[in-house]
């Protein structure tokens, strides 16, 4: 048996259909997806492990939202990014400015409010 296939056979089945699903999307792709989804591989593998810690945190608690509040998260992100630069960067100081208290005070209002506070308040 090649070592490649012990490696792969060695793998849990669950693991396995992650890499399968994985190598579907890759070969899918356009070669601009491609190339920028290496470029966030090689940004990810360049943060320090407890920033990557973190965000796999928060990842796992978004994966454990509705897909409405998701889907929400997504189009508030999409509105984000379409943002001027200064205007992005000035809104990540203001974020990074307030205590982590805060920060998840806010983070724990927002995951209490009903949809219609939601919109209120993305509107502000």
């Amino acid at each position: 048996m090649q070592p490649f296939q012990q490696r792969w056979e060695s793998l849990p089945p669950q693991r396995q259909e992650k890499l399968r699903k994985g190598a579907q999307r890759w070969q899918q792709m356009t070669p601009e997806q491609r190339s920028e989804a290496q470029e966030r591989f090689k940004r990810w593998r360049e943060l320090p492990p407890e920033q990557r810690e973190a965000i796999r945190k928060r990842y796992g608690e978004f994966s454990q939202l509705p897909p409405a509040e998701q889907e929400q998260l997504r189009m508030r992100f999409k509105r984000f990014r379409q943002l001027p630069p200064e205007e992005r960067r000035a809104l990540r100081e203001k974020w990074q400015k307030l205590p982590p208290e805060q920060r998840q005070e806010l983070r724990e209002r927002w995951r209490t409010m009903s949809p219609a506070e939601k919109q209120e308040f993305l509107r502000h």
